[in-house]
């Protein structure tokens, strides 16, 4: 392994929804962060690590969301190999263009769509690569006004990585690699009035010169 991608969610967050402090075992957000970063220091320096922020994390609600702030921290933002994008973003690692995005328009991409649902994530996924957008949209999930478009996908990716739905998702596309690498988190009773069916643990591995994707 050389590279570890976080696609957002790093922690639980507080008042994300209703009855939320319920399920938490670390009611602080700050607590939360430095939980996670005493987990991120277990990484050899070796391995490059690629973190951006999602919903339930201390960063502002909107696309798109800005990277996780130093003051979150006390260690990471000193070691050279932990690397903070926005979400979306972009990052090329080995010639390899990685393209990141938390996934939180996905929620109104398939409520808007009939053939899409959370249980094919990867055909989520190949609908934003069919339009080069990544919150097709307008009108749902909030998003920043800019005299620009920062959710187009104007440059092609090797790889697509989400996240946001706690369901592992693959497909190809055109020659692009689509993961979203579910979540360590297990059903909660907020997920289960959803009905969400998680796949909590299974960690997607891609071997970049094969293109073979195991999972662990």
């Amino acid at each position: 392994i050389k590279y570890i991608f976080i696609a957002g969610d790093v922690v639980d967050g507080a008042g994300i929804y209703p009855g939320q402090e319920k399920e938490l075992e670390i009611l602080d957000v700050y607590d939360q962060y430095k939980k996670f970063e005493k987990y991120m220091l277990e990484i050899p320096e070796y391995i490059d690590v690629v973190i951006i922020p999602g919903n339930h994390d201390f960063s502002r609600s909107p696309d798109p969301q800005q990277p996780l702030a130093k003051e979150l921290f006390d260690e990471i933002y000193k070691y050279k190999n932990f690397h903070f994008l926005s979400s979306p973003g972009m990052i090329e690692t080995h010639g390899f263009k990685v393209l990141m995005y938390h996934g939180t328009f996905f929620d109104d991409l398939i409520s808007n769509i009939p053939y899409l649902n959370y249980e094919d994530m990867g055909s989520v996924m190949t609908e934003c690569l069919k339009k080069r957008h990544v919150h097709i949209i307008y009108g749902g999930k909030p998003i920043v006004p800019y005299k620009y478009d920062p959710m187009i996908i104007r440059e092609t990716p090797d790889l697509f990585h989400t996240g946001h739905t706690h369901k592992n998702g693959y497909a190809i596309y055109n020659g692009v690699y689509c993961i979203n690498s579910g979540t360590f988190q297990d059903l909660t009773p907020y997920q289960e009035k959803q009905g969400h069916k998680p796949t909590p643990s299974i960690v997607p591995v891609l071997n970049m010169k094969t293109g073979k994707i195991s999972e662990i």
